[in-house]
């Protein structure tokens, strides 16, 4: 038996460290490790007659793994209680056979949540941060400024420190069962329903700390995750993505028609689909509210310069002079719900609404007739933890899951605004996507810069629109520093997200212009911009705002503007019974179409091929993308290979390798993490063949997509 350590819910664990038990005894559920290669139909056949019921691979590699022969292959596996556990380690295919202990069930995300220290509330700054915090929120949106010296109000610690988190059972747990664990786990924590949210997938509850490892110790419960604050992370800009960008538009061209957007955020303009910002009108078909009980209206104006960025399409006067305002799709039609709970003392926008199980909110738009999901929200890395990445968690899952079961839906997540310079040396750090964006199967984006190189903050004495000048604490050294924030549309916005997630995989997926977006202002916002604090429009019915928030959007009309034309030109397929185009379709085609950026500054590593810090990108020759949805989960549960053959068939190129060739017939190395992979390479000869090749299978069917195209030079 191996004694290597895996990595389960953030913990390291090892047979050893299982402590061998001769019969599972206490628990219906085991971990099974094979001696390296993925089980077969045979194997579980096999282990299905000895009680074992295969629910979930769970992989066991760290992200600093090569992903070679050694990567493991362990599977949470249902199994008869009480049954003996030698049949299963006497088989020649199995390493060890465990019990799913219970040390593992906390996640190791939650142990530092009990851990943190309490940071002490500096009064006297108070002001000052509140006070810049306006001054910057027009200048860019929705990211938190970093004053020295400055300490935000935390909460003071109690002897029985409450804290939030999200219950996950196993995969086999029926409805019945669960009414009757949720039952338990509120005796426990000694709370009444109003304490308790559940729904299909997850309870969330607020529990003191002492009581999490009686809840653990339950045998129902696969995994406890921390909940997590979720906050926002925007026409030059349709110019940098390749659009026309002045009216009218060619007859021919695909603008969004008969297409329905949702988009989650703050909210929309007055909240009224009668009454609507001029961009707008005839076009705001559903206005939902989540976070409040009833409006729908956006006090913040996230939300209706977000819906801007998607399907806006207005006039833009300065000095009697028009200009075009448009968003990527601006035919197609708006679904709105409505997060915005209140202001908080710093005048930031407080999210609330969102369900344990993100596909409730999906789904309210899926049955409405959305295929074409934005979020320009997430939960960002923790500052009291050096800006660590946070996990795949609760709500990552039901991101997956909903996507996983909802093959004709495409959900688009932000990268998030929290790249900086943490090493202080002019390079920004990567690993530090929000919690959300790490999904497998959504469209995570992240920000290039726009065009405005003219641009600075103010009127009578303009400051300059820098990294630096707006957040000194986390762009200190040049050459980021002093670079203006959009004139460069080769290069990444400093503050965008980078990845990869902590698991390893390449995120975020393609990048849009994300800096001086300018959009719908919504007529309902409550703070005013000070003139000298703020980027100025010059239209009251627009504004400036930079981010993720404003990226996401652009891409999320270039989908809806791709369901168009594939459905305009007679697309059919049929996937899970639907025949509609796939989000996996539309996410291939979004990522095969993204083109090369060379980055601004000399350290960013934007090789050709697909990278971590913008994702994936174009080259001459042939270019092919393949995408799946996969099974919610941390680890690649259904595995896929793309692979590229030579034309004499002697050589052979695999997904997400860059410019490695092999000897056709080679086994390796093969991407085990991703579920987008991308060849690109110049074609010689008259013919190339295109291969996907199923590495490990969970299911007996799995849906993909690919995507190919030639550039000619």
């Amino acid at each position: 038996m191996s004694t290597s350590h895996a990595v389960i819910n953030g913990k390291t664990w090892s047979p050893a460290s299982a402590g061998q038990q001769a019969a599972a005894s206490e628990t219906g559920y085991i971990l099974i490790r094979t001696t390296g290669e993925p089980l077969r139909k045979a194997e579980k056949t096999q282990l299905g007659s000895l009680g074992v019921q295969i629910h979930e691979f769970l992989g066991g590699g760290g992200p600093s793994d090569d992903q070679g022969e050694d990567y493991q292959q362990i599977y949470l596996c249902g199994f008869s209680k009480g049954s003996p556990l030698e049949p299963v380690r006497n088989l020649d295919y199995i390493d060890c056979a465990e019990v799913y202990s219970n040390k593992v069930v906390i996640h190791d995300a939650v142990k530092r949540l009990r851990a943190r220290p309490i940071v002490p509330r500096n009064p006297s700054r108070l002001g000052a941060v509140k006070d810049f915090i306006t001054y910057c929120s027009a200048v860019i949106s929705d990211r938190v400024v970093h004053i020295p010296g400055a300490a935000y109000p935390s909460e003071a610690a109690s002897e029985d420190k409450i804290i939030e988190v999200d219950v996950l059972l196993h995969h086999d747990i029926t409805s019945e069962v669960k009414q009757a664990v949720v039952a338990n786990i509120r005796a426990i924590a000694g709370q009444d329903s109003t304490n308790t949210n559940y729904d299909s997938a997850t309870i969330r509850l607020k529990i003191k700390e002492k009581d999490l490892d009686t809840i653990a110790n339950l045998d129902e419960v696969r995994v406890i995750h921390p909940v997590n604050e979720r906050v926002l992370m925007a026409n030059i800009a349709r110019g940098v993505l390749g659009f026309p960008h002045n009216l009218p538009f060619p007859p021919q061209s695909y603008q969004g028609r008969d297409q329905l957007v949702c988009v989650a955020d703050t909210g929309f303009d007055r909240g009224d689909t009668r009454d609507v910002h001029q961009d707008f009108v005839g076009r705001v078909e559903h206005l939902r509210s989540w976070g409040r009980l009833g409006p729908t209206d956006d006090p913040d104006g996230h939300g209706t310069h977000v819906s801007g960025c998607v399907l806006g399409r207005g006039q833009h006067q300065v000095a009697g002079q028009p200009g075009p305002v448009i968003g990527t799709a601006p035919a197609a039609s708006l679904m709105l719900q409505s997060s915005f709970v209140k202001f908080n003392e710093r005048r930031e926008s407080v999210l609330g609404g969102y369900p344990p199980d993100l596909g409730s909110l999906f789904s309210e738009a899926y049955r409405i007739g959305a295929r074409v999901h934005n979020n320009s929200w997430g939960t960002p890395p923790l500052r009291e933890e050096n800006f660590e990445q946070r996990p795949y968690d609760a709500s990552t899952e039901s991101i997956d899951r909903f996507i996983w079961n909802h093959q004709d839906m495409t959900v688009l997540f932000a990268a998030g605004n929290s790249g900086r310079d943490n090493d202080r040396n002019g390079q920004v750090s990567e690993r530090s996507l929000g919690a959300e964006a790490s999904a497998k199967n959504c469209i995570t984006v992240g920000a290039s810069e726009n065009l405005r190189s003219t641009l600075a903050i103010g009127r009578l004495r303009p400051k300059p629109y820098e990294y630096g000048f707006c957040w000194p604490q986390d762009f200190p050294i040049n050459p980021i520093k002093e670079d203006h924030m959009a004139d460069n549309p080769e290069g990444l916005a400093a503050f965008s997200s980078r990845g990869p997630t902590k698991d390893g995989r390449l995120k975020p997926d393609v990048v849009a212009p994300g800096t001086a977006i300018l959009s719908a202002r919504s007529r309902g916002m409550v703070f005013v911009e000070n003139e000298e604090s703020t980027v100025l429009a010059g239209d009251p019915n627009y504004l400036y705002m930079s981010g993720t928030s404003m990226a996401t959007p652009l891409v999320a009309g270039c989908c809806a503007v791709l369901r168009e034309a594939l459905l305009a030109n007679g697309y059919k397929d049929v996937v899970g019974g639907t025949t509609n185009p796939t989000g996996a379709l539309i996410k291939a085609l979004i990522i095969n179409g993204a083109v090369t950026i060379t980055g601004q500054y000399p350290s960013e590593d934007l090789s050709s091929g697909p990278n971590p810090h913008s994702g994936f990108k174009d080259t001459l020759a042939l270019k092919v993308t393949m995408t799946y949805a996969d099974l919610p989960g941390a680890a690649l549960s259904n595995d896929l290979n793309l692979l590229v053959f030579s034309g004499d068939g002697t050589k052979q190129r695999h997904g997400n390798q860059g410019d490695s060739e092999f000897a056709a017939g080679s086994q390796g190395p093969f991407d085990r993490r991703n579920n987008a992979e991308q060849i690109v390479c110049q074609v010689t000869g008259e013919s190339v063949k295109i291969q996907i090749q199923p590495y490990r299978l969970m299911l007996a069917d799995v849906p993909f997509a690919y995507a190919w195209s030639f550039s000619r030079g």
